[in-house]
């Protein structure tokens, strides 16, 4: 059986590290999608909240209200939250939006983020689109 050791002393390490290198006028976010990478969200969670992060990255709405006390602000890179547009979920919870149906998916006044493709061609809406996405968003 595989054994995770968590050490928070090394995990804020390495985030004081970062910090060093951007400066303090810049707040560090932490990806904590897909199970904190397989080291436990509400672990890993816990240990950034100490630290002082207050945005970070989740994989969908299911792992954003594990955590949503933990954060000020809680991003999903996929999926909608089921229930659709009659949803309800915290307000400090975002929405990645990659594909115009995700925005008849939620409800009127969700946080939301475009991902917009910028070459790596994996997924998100073209530059050339942005601008008719952020007018259907505002409708």
């Amino acid at each position: 059986m595989s054994e995770i050791i968590l050490d928070s002393h090394a995990y804020k390490h390495n985030l004081n590290l970062i910090a060093s290198h951007i400066g303090s006028h810049v707040k560090i976010a932490a990806v904590l999608k897909d199970n904190a990478y397989g080291h436990g969200l509400k672990e890993i969670a816990q240990i950034a909240a100490d630290y002082g992060i207050e945005s970070v990255f989740v994989k969908n709405h299911r792992e954003a209200l594990e955590i949503c006390d933990y954060f000020p602000q809680i991003t999903a890179f996929y999926g909608m939250p089921e229930g659709g547009r009659s949803a309800k979920f915290p307000s400090h919870i975002a929405f990645v939006i990659n594909h115009r149906d995700h925005i008849t998916a939620l409800p009127k006044g969700s946080k939301v983020e475009l991902k917009v493709n910028v070459g790596m061609n994996r997924n998100g809406i073209e530059p050339a689109e942005l601008e008719s996405y952020v007018v259907e968003i505002l409708r």
